[in-house]
């Protein structure tokens, strides 16, 4: 399971600004967090996610050059097992993309959406966790930059509360014996 999550870990972007030279620079950055979560993430390889569950994204275009951009238009293509809650722009069922467009961000300046997704309640998942990605595009005269976030999806587990407390009380009984056994040893009753 680490070895296949380690092959998903994004690399780092590093940037070269030439000095005295204007630039024109998109970057776009996708993080994820559950709902329950305070904290936003890059990926979450730890959580699983079952059906149900709700994970909320969070897409920040920054335009990091010094030139204003314009019409930038942004891709966010969901992966399977999931369905959008909430989101900007419009969604293509068809093709699973939510798609909407930032008409002018100043040089320095970034534009934050936000997307609520649902691991959907009647997917067909393995017991064992599946990591899915989910990727966003950028694009803006020429200009484009692309991220993702990673986590995980499985059917989750049953309760098993009957054969939890099956053993649960054999465990009791047990330890009720070995008590009252010892007792009587102690006392000389037994021997």
């Amino acid at each position: 399971m680490i070895s296949l999550l380690a092959g998903l870990i994004k690399p780092a972007h590093a940037y070269l600004y030439n000095e005295g030279q204007s630039t024109r620079q998109l970057v776009v950055d996708k993080q994820i967090k559950a709902v329950t979560d305070s904290s936003w993430h890059d990926n979450l390889p730890g959580t699983t996610f079952t059906r149900g569950n709700l994970i909320d994204f969070r897409i920040i275009v920054r335009n990091s050059g010094d030139q204003d951009l314009d019409n930038i238009k942004v891709n966010d293509a969901l992966p399977n097992y999931v369905k959008p809650i909430f989101h900007p722009g419009t969604y293509n069922e068809q093709q699973k993309i939510i798609s909407w467009e930032i008409a002018h961000l100043k040089a320095g300046a970034e534009s934050t959406e936000k997307i609520r997704v649902q691991v959907i309640k009647t997917a067909q998942l393995s017991s064992q966790p599946l990591a899915i990605v989910n990727r966003v595009e950028a694009k803006s005269n020429g200009l484009s930059d692309a991220d993702q976030a990673q986590f995980l999806v499985a059917a989750g587990k049953l309760p098993q509360a009957g054969a939890n407390l099956a053993a649960s009380g054999i465990i009791i009984a047990a330890l009720f014996s070995l008590g009252y056994v010892g007792r009587k040893i102690g006392r000389g009753e037994l021997f």
